[in-house]
């Protein structure tokens, strides 16, 4: 099914039309998304759904995601890193296995269906080249706005700007522990002062043991070049010690 307007509340459903188009976040697999849009009052043409995808290195996804559970105290997380990182290698943690949520997404970047579109970027480009995504994204969501406007907005869009802007970006779904800050360091590479070498090698052995480099390639290679190489660079990165032949 898809995402109905009747599903939503009413402050969701007024900023949306404010809008003039629907915008969700989520950590859903590809295959667990819904494939239409019911009832969104729009012509056909304009009723086709446009996901973003954004990658991240993985140990990096794997150090925000415990500071965020340990410091939320609804169904939070008790234990220590070490702790969490090998119940996260294995999918005992809320949304599964890394290795599972990337090759649910991979084939979408050769056919999404239901004319759906999807883009792909990464965290790390985004904080090595913050204007260009951006031009990215508004050229993929069609926004009616100018390079010259996105370089006036784009103090905006930085991570000291959110950080300042707690009453907006912190979220209130659940109540944090000591003043936790959800906006913490926006760095890439955080893992390093946390990640010991049995979690770096372990990492490294389980993307080996489960061969996530050839199965995006047996997926994207030939259909969609540059997208195996952005998986690549950022999931199966030299961080991880792995030996990647290019």
């Amino acid at each position: 099914r898809g995402w109905a307007p009747r599903d939503l509340n009413e402050t969701i459903r007024t900023n949306h039309k404010r809008l003039g188009r629907r915008v969700f976040n989520t950590h859903l697999r590809w295959d667990m998304l819904p494939s239409a849009m019911e009832g969104a009052g729009h012509t056909n043409d304009d009723t086709k759904a446009k996901f973003i995808y954004l990658l991240r290195d993985p140990m990096d996804v794997c150090l925000s995601f415990y500071c965020h559970l340990s410091n939320q105290m609804e169904g939070g997380y008790d234990g220590t890193f070490q702790d969490f990182f090998d119940e996260w290698i294995n999918g005992d943690i809320a949304f599964g296995s890394y290795s599972d949520h990337i090759l649910s997404f991979a084939p979408a970047f050769v056919d999404a269906g239901h004319g759906r579109e999807v883009l792909l970027i990464s965290y790390e480009e985004m904080l090595s080249d913050l204007p260009l995504v951006l031009k990215k994204l508004a050229a993929f969501v069609e926004a009616d706005v100018t390079s010259e406007e996105i370089v006036e907005m784009l103090p905006t869009f930085s991570f000291g700007h959110m950080k300042g802007d707690l009453d907006r970006f912190q979220p209130r779904s659940v109540t944090w522990k000591n003043n936790f800050q959800f906006l913490r360091r926006g760095v890439s590479g955080d893992s390093l002062t946390v990640a010991s070498d049995r979690e770096r090698k372990a990492l490294a052995n389980w993307f080996e043991r489960e061969h996530v480099n050839s199965k995006l390639e047996s997926i994207l290679l030939g259909n969609n070049n540059a997208a195996l190489t952005k998986f690549r660079d950022v999931c199966c990165s030299a961080s991880l010690h792995l030996q990647i032949n290019k």
